[in-house]
């Protein structure tokens, strides 16, 4: 009998692990899209004001110069270089910018330019506004630039930066939107008005795609981005779609990107989550009826992440639980993990 339960786990562990090693290809191969030059590029020109006034060649050439890091980074960390590639464990339960470059500006005389961030999100979180994660996004990296782009108190170089966040199934009421925040100056008293580029240091653009695929009223960046995350078109029409009517010619490596995720297909997290909520772990609740069942579910899910076999927004949004609870269940485990090695 215990050998049949020992079985049971087992597979229930490996049919998660096979479940969430998916999610990380399609995580994985979304971003790497959103990294290719010609898309990337077609973000910048209609998002950055800075390069609106350049070509798509001239934003590939002259401003993607500089390397692009996709999910190196990590976000709540003193970085000692902005950018470096350094290796952390997952243990230590870091949280990593989606993809993080520097943006030269072509004319001009700057080696860094504008820092800025992309990030890639399935669905609109529950738990927290997407606009208060982004500005604290931007704020890290406006904090990271000391020892990089100024030193001691030289703020005067202190380079702009820009989060855009792009919500692949957003709720019908934002779909297809495109929403930009900024800081800007309110002259309270006096004439005096101070120069734009000492206080315009940080750019949030939250983008929300919709259902219907072909819309005809969708910008042509929304229009882009439906075409590469498409549930319905498959990887020959995406390809004619993004050259026909976007001037795209994608690369093997993006078509390559492209057919994994429509192999893995739109179903995946729920997929997943199914799977992780109920046929995978059913039996493990009944075996286990003094626990309650959230725990459980958080327990497994903090170690497939702590072993990592999912990122750190995946284990949250699994998990359906508040960040606090989140992190005492991420202690739990390591403190758990920690003593079965000693």
């Amino acid at each position: 009998m215990l050998i049949t339960k020992n079985i049971r786990k087992s597979s229930r562990i490996s049919d998660s692990i096979d479940l969430t090693d998916k999610i990380a290809q399609y995580d994985r191969a979304a971003k790497n899209i959103l990294a290719d030059k010609q898309i990337l590029a077609r973000i910048l020109k209609e998002c950055v004001s800075e390069l609106q006034n350049f070509s798509i060649e001239q934003i590939i050439n002259e401003s993607l110069t500089g390397n692009i890091e996709i999910g190196t980074v990590p976000i709540d960390r003193d970085v000692p270089e902005l950018l470096n590639s350094e290796d952390v464990s997952i243990k230590e339960g870091i949280v990593r910018f989606d993809i993080l470059l520097w943006v030269k500006i072509p004319r001009k005389e700057d080696e860094l330019g504008i820092l800025l961030n992309l990030e890639a999100q399935k669905k609109e979180p529950d738990k927290y506004p997407v606009a208060k994660r982004g500005i604290y996004y931007g704020g890290r990296m406006l904090s990271a630039q000391k020892d990089v782009s100024f030193s001691g108190s030289d703020y005067g170089n202190l380079r702009k930066v820009y989060s855009i966040w792009i919500i692949m199934n957003s709720v019908k009421e934002r779909e297809d939107s495109m929403i930009s925040f900024g800081i800007e100056q309110e002259v309270i008293s006096g004439s005096y008005s101070e120069q734009t580029e000492n206080y315009d240091l940080l750019k949030l653009i939250i983008i929300r795609l919709g259902r219907d695929e072909d819309n005809e009223e969708d910008i042509p960046l929304i229009g882009m981005l439906k075409t590469l995350f498409s549930k319905e078109k498959n990887v020959k029409t995406k390809k004619e779609k993004l050259e026909n009517d976007f001037g795209i010619k994608m690369s093997k490596g993006s078509i390559e990107e492209v057919n994994v995720m429509c192999n893995l297909g739109e179903g995946l997290y729920e997929e997943a989550y199914e799977k992780a909520y109920g046929e995978a772990y059913g039996e493990a609740y009944e075996e286990a009826r003094e626990k309650t069942q959230e725990e459980l579910k958080g327990l497994e899910i903090a170690e497939l992440y702590l072993a990592g076999k999912i990122d750190r927004d995946t284990a949250f949004e699994f998990m359906r639980v508040s960040e606090d609870v989140f992190e005492q269940k991420i202690k739990k485990v390591k403190e758990k993990m920690a003593e079965s090695v000693k």
